[in-house]
């Protein structure tokens, strides 16, 4: 899974880094103060000037259907960019589609 967070919640994303195993997982290392001895911080920044914080996450498939993973990226509200897998792009714009409709 591939998201992009803008610098706003970034800072709070990569500050709470206990959500996913840390083996699994890799984050753009500029807004945290101890990403030299960390390697979970390894990833580049991305060309996107409002969305310039990678982060990703390997995860079983499975969790693609997971209602607390689903409610975690949307809560982010329009502060993350779903970037991959496609699955998981399709149901955050289904999600934010229904909530649009019903304003």
């Amino acid at each position: 899974m591939e998201l992009w967070f803008n610098d706003h919640i970034f800072k709070f994303i990569s500050e709470g880094t206990n959500r996913f195993p840390s083996q699994q997982m890799k984050m753009l290392a500029r807004l945290h103060k101890n990403h030299e001895t960390n390697p979970l911080f390894t990833l580049k920044k991305t060309e996107d000037k409002n969305f310039p914080n990678r982060f990703q996450v390997k995860l079983p498939i499975w969790s693609l259907e997971d209602i607390d993973l689903l409610r975690w990226i949307v809560g982010f509200g329009g502060q993350v960019k779903v970037i991959n897998p496609p699955e998981l792009v399709n149901k955050v714009k289904q999600i934010g589609g229904a909530i649009s409709l019903l304003y």
